[in-house]
């Protein structure tokens, strides 16, 4: 079922004056879908911000654990001006998507609702491929939906990634995560904790994340796995990619993706961008999102052989 779902857009730069609040209606109001996931009745919550007759890629966007559609509106709306369709989903266990929240079967699951996602777009899309822009542990979703799924995305955006555990998930915690995982894997993690696997490990928590205190021991402890998988799977990715890493936060891991990046086999077609004034989600901050789109619009203008409109909203 689709549906037009208008939301509230003050604060986001139209003023709701008695004429602009149908200015403001036709302009920023999404599709809205639940698409299905599972054969068990679960659905992932997905909005669309569709510009008519787009001669671009689709945009699908994945965000990071703790966050969700809601937080990404605005750069939704920004990629809309500048002439693209975007479409965000809440991840599994997140806001609507799933039957348990802050809980996933597996890790597998979660890239596997990215394909149901992206296979829904391209059959809105007329079968274009679409863009898929992540941020945070998202993109670690994404490495792994590219490697197993490589005909279904054109082009990556990588914002922020974390590919690997920080200290602050030592030996011991990630021992006794896996015991608990095995016995009751639905049980949710202690907040300390549940703060320190929002991170994984390496950064304080954003404030969204900070409000999330839902992460089960099962999906924390598919999450760990993944994470040691994932240099073996990043190396064998072949698209095209910018990665966009903040300069200088403390406790952001940047020289593990560095590493990963000098040794892929294929570093030629990855570009590495390091960017100042911008945190660790830097997506969801209005300020640091403009930082942002100004690295990225460069080089979708490269890749797309085009002229992007250079004011975004």
């Amino acid at each position: 079922m689709v549906e037009n779902d208008v939301e509230d857009v003050s604060g986001y730069g139209m003023p709701l004056t008695e004429s602009g609040v149908k200015e403001a209606e036709d302009e920023l109001a999404p599709v809205v879908f639940k698409c299905p996931i599972d054969h068990s009745g679960g659905t992932a919550y997905l909005k669309g911000w569709l510009t008519e007759n787009s001669p671009f890629p689709p945009v699908v966007m994945v965000h990071d654990l703790g966050e969700g559609v809601k937080l990404y509106r605005g750069l939704a709306q920004s990629l809309k001006s500048l002439g693209f369709s975007v479409y965000c989903f809440d991840l599994r266990g997140h806001g609507r998507s799933g039957h348990i929240l802050g809980h996933s079967p597996s890790f597998d699951c979660l890239v596997k609702d990215l394909l149901q996602i992206v296979s829904w777009v391209r059959f809105k899309s007329d079968r274009k491929v679409p863009i898929v822009l992540s941020q945070g542990v998202g993109s670690m979703i994404t490495t792994y939906f590219l490697e197993v799924y490589p005909d279904y995305a054109k082009y990556s955006i990588s914002i922020a990634p974390v590919f690997k555990l920080g200290p602050a998930i030592s030996l011991p915690i990630k021992v006794a995560i896996r015991i608990v995982a095995e016995m009751l894997p639905r049980l949710k993690l202690p907040r300390s904790l549940s703060q320190r696997m929002l991170t994984f490990g390496w950064l304080s928590s954003s404030k969204a994340q900070q409000k999330f205190q839902h992460l089960s021991f099962g999906l924390a402890r598919e999450l760990m796995n993944a994470s040691e998988d994932l240099p073996s799977q990043f190396i064998r990715v072949t698209h095209e990619a910018l990665i966009i890493i903040p300069q200088q936060v403390p406790h952001y891991d940047a020289i593990t993706l560095k590493n990963l990046v000098a040794q892929h086999p294929l570093k030629d077609r990855l570009t590495l961008i390091e960017v100042g004034n911008i945190g660790a989600h830097p997506l969801t901050e209005p300020k640091e999102r403009q930082v942002v789109l100004d690295s990225i619009i460069p080089w979708l203008e490269e890749k797309l052989s085009c002229q992007l409109k250079t004011k975004v909203p």
